[in-house]
């Protein structure tokens, strides 16, 4: 049963991702061009249709979803929630690669006035059908006839063990998957961080998984490329909501901890910046940012890249290194180094504001370094030479 309809939704994508739209404007600059973007369906699904009218209606509301460009104006979609702004995460899938258009794929009835919306985010490269994301939402009928969304992770939370532990929310499966020694390693790497970033210490839930497989599964994800990389061991936080997601079955994640203070009191940062920060700090992959460190060394050295291409073009920005090591995480732990290192706390609190796009970043850069940002290939290799990494609080 489960090939057959695993099949379908597979025969399903192949025929509607020939639809899928071409690229919009990006989420930061949303304009009223984009408002009749249209989400696609499936024939099968229309036909399905006559025997559950209600799909009709369904489609209609998350339509009207979709054609909405500020986070904000999700909410009047939404039913309450306990987690705050529970919409988020659909936002920025809908949003976040404009090229992809969600194409429903099926609409069960879970029981009276209540559904389940399963969508793929697809497009199309060069001919070539992409496949981004599968991705479930529920859907509830009101009182008043009116259908609103609601999302798979609160009801998911609701199943989870719960336990306080100082100003950590845990929660988890089993009893066995909690560890207060674990649980005590991770508030003291908070306290050096609280004490480091110098802010207030934030209260917050942190939920654990075995696998990163788990974790998306809980998040409503059928498919999500790193749910199925060959080291399924990683985390996730969302500082909008305050959480952490383990899915190495552990209680303590000094990285994903550092991307949830950034989040909250450094809002405007370079995705570069917000990783090597938190690999600086916290570490990444189970190795340390030295480990890190040495692999970029090394890669820079065998390959003998242009550092300006590798951190002006985004897809060469992404490049992995090792199994361990990506040249995001490890380049931007550089960058924050040699920020701290010549320019103390106050250089590098600059660079954690630096602001959203590239053109920001490189400019704040520059000013930091004192260099010509396009000079960055010869500068950065002649400070590798001779670079030895800070021993931060997580070693």
């Amino acid at each position: 049963m489960m090939k057959i309809i695993t099949s379908l939704i597979f025969l399903i994508l192949s025929i509607m991702v020939i639809s899928c739209e071409s690229p919009h404007n990006s989420p930061e600059n949303i304009s009223e061009e984009v408002i009749s973007r249209k989400v696609n369906t499936s024939y099968s699904l229309e036909a399905m249709g006559r025997s559950q009218p209600e799909n009709d209606t369904i489609l209609k509301r998350f339509q009207q979803l979709y054609e909405k460009t500020a986070v904000h104006e999700y909410a009047k979609f939404w039913v309450d929630e306990e987690i705050s702004r529970p919409y988020i995460s659909l936002y920025r899938i809908l949003n976040e690669y404009p090229a992809y258009t969600p194409n429903i794929l099926t609409i069960q009835k879970k029981e009276a006035n209540k559904y389940l919306l399963k969508f793929a985010m697809m497009a199309v490269y060069e001919e070539v059908p992409s496949l981004d994301i599968i991705y479930n939402i529920l859907v509830i009928r009101a009182e008043n006839g009116q259908y609103y969304f609601k999302s798979l992770f609160s009801e998911n939370l609701a199943q989870l063990n719960v336990k306080r532990f100082e100003n950590i929310t845990y929660y988890f499966d089993d009893e066995d998957d909690f560890s207060i020694g674990q649980a005590k390693q991770q508030v003291q790497f908070e306290n050096k961080l609280v004490d480091f970033l110098e802010v207030r210490k934030l209260y917050y839930n942190y939920v654990i998984f075995n696998s990163a497989f788990e974790l998306y599964t809980f998040l409503g994800y059928d498919y999500h490329q790193l749910m199925f990389l060959s080291d399924t061991k990683g985390g996730l936080s969302m500082p909008s909501k305050y959480f952490v997601f383990s899915g190495n079955n552990k209680a303590c994640y000094p990285h994903e901890t550092v991307h949830l203070y950034v989040g909250e009191y450094f809002p405007k940062y370079h995705n570069l910046i917000g990783e090597g920060l938190a690999t600086f700090l916290g570490g990444s992959k189970g190795i340390s940012y030295p480990a890190h460190l040495a692999n970029l060394k090394q890669f820079i050295t065998e390959e003998h890249i242009d550092i300006c291409d590798y951190l002006m073009q985004f897809e060469k920005r992404q490049t992995v290194i090792t199994a361990k090591t990506s040249f995001k995480y490890s380049f931007g732990a550089f960058l924050c180094d040699l920020v701290y290192q010549k320019k103390g706390k106050e250089g590098l609190f600059k660079l954690l504001n630096s602001g959203w796009n590239d053109e920001e970043l490189y400019q704040t850069l520059a000013q930091l370094l004192n260099i010509n940002i396009n000079e960055i290939d010869r500068y950065v290799k002649n400070e590798l030479s001779s670079f030895v990494p800070s021993l931060m609080f997580s070693e």
